[in-house]
């Protein structure tokens, strides 16, 4: 009960602050919470929110052997390799 009242809370408010999205990282259960509210809710997705989202779709496929073959994979993967 606590679990699904503090995620409403927290997608609420997300919702009301002009999110068009929220991420729950690292926390099955409360991701399954958001899922419930979400479905129950009746969402209203106007022009500007249809345009964001179909703005974040992927455009491009990629295989996770051409992306490590990539220069940017390499120079990024470099970078962290230094770094630690």
């Amino acid at each position: 009960q606590d679990l699904e009242a503090a995620a409403r809370k927290i997608v609420q408010a997300a919702l009301d602050a002009g999110c068009d999205m929220v991420l729950v990282c690292n926390h099955p259960e409360g991701a399954d919470e958001v899922i419930h509210y979400l479905k129950r809710k009746t969402l209203v997705l106007n022009d500007v929110h249809q345009a964001r989202l179909q703005s974040m779709m992927a455009r491009k496929q990629i295989h996770w052997g051409e992306l490590i073959q990539s220069n940017r994979y390499q120079v990024v993967k470099r970078s962290m390799e230094t770094e630690q």
